[in-house]
């Protein structure tokens, strides 16, 4: 079976658009918050319709989140949700359940109360596209299945300097791992399989800073099939430019600031993408 590309890996714009769900994926005008850090385990509750009982979506990192919507975080789980609109963030510490509402959270059936904080107002610049928002790693969904390997880097906005190494994290099955590199027309630039759970491609592989490429990868004794493709892009000046602007005023440290920012670069990728065509 061959690899499932999507078509015209150069539509960015479909892109950004592939991430949230369920009560999770609403229009752009209305109010949502942003699941701007994520520790341990969360779902999204999805009620009943013809089914007997609620069903249950895992909760991803830069998810949008709609009024409404109730978080089932498990134990030693932390959440923090972050309303672009006012600037705040809500601090959520499981085991319980909340309910986001349009301009803040509640506990539900005692859960510990949320805590608030204001972050950085440089934050409000994040903007949601219409449809579904994407998360920060712009992670064109594919097979979520634990016995694969997951790809952890690289993803967004790469604005390290050097050669490039695809890393992830070995599947159950620990055993090696074929990654795929592929430029936004769907050729392949690097092929290649490790143990160690990273790989570089040759130096004669050039990357142009500022176009999108894609990358992923699976176990290397499955099938040929579908596999998670993973979008990112080399900084160019313009990006660093920027990046450097914002860390000024970021405090990086906090990581839902420093995730925030992820989406930030991404939104201003987009942007220059737009403008150059």
């Amino acid at each position: 079976m061959a690899i499932l590309v999507p078509a015209r890996l150069a539509m960015f714009g479909l892109c950004l658009l592939l991430a949230g769900y369920g009560p999770g994926a609403a229009r752009a005008e209305e109010a949502l918050a942003l699941v701007a850090d994520l520790s341990g385990a969360a779902r999204v509750l999805v009620p009943a319709t013809r089914k007997p009982a609620d069903r249950q979506r895992p909760l991803s990192l830069l998810q949008a989140v709609a009024p409404g919507t109730t978080l089932v975080l498990d134990e030693r789980t932390g959440v923090t949700l972050y309303y672009a609109s006012s600037g705040m963030a809500y601090d959520l510490k499981g085991p319980g359940r909340y309910e986001a509402r349009a301009t803040e959270v509640v506990a539900l059936e005692g859960a510990p109360t949320p805590t608030s904080r204001k972050l950085n107002d440089v934050l409000k610049g994040v903007r949601l596209q219409s449809g579904r928002l994407a998360q920060a790693g712009l992670d064109m969904r594919g097979p979520n299945d634990a016995s694969q390997p997951k790809a952890l880097s690289p993803r967004g906005v790469v604005l390290s300097e050097g050669p490039l190494a695809l890393r992830w994290s070995p599947g159950s099955g620990g055993r090696t791992a074929t990654a795929l590199l592929m430029d936004e027309d769907g050729r392949k630039l690097f092929e290649g399989t490790a143990e160690a759970g990273s790989i570089s491609p040759p130096e004669s592989v050039k990357l142009k800073p500022g176009r999108p490429y894609f990358w992923g990868v699976r176990d290397s004794t499955a099938p040929e099939g579908r596999m998670a493709w993973i979008e990112f892009t080399i900084a160019d000046q313009g990006l660093r430019d920027y990046a450097a602007e914002i860390d000024r005023q970021l405090n990086v440290s906090d990581p839902a600031e420093r995730n925030l920012r992820e989406l930030l670069l991404a939104q201003r990728w987009r942007q220059s993408r737009s403008a150059a065509r």
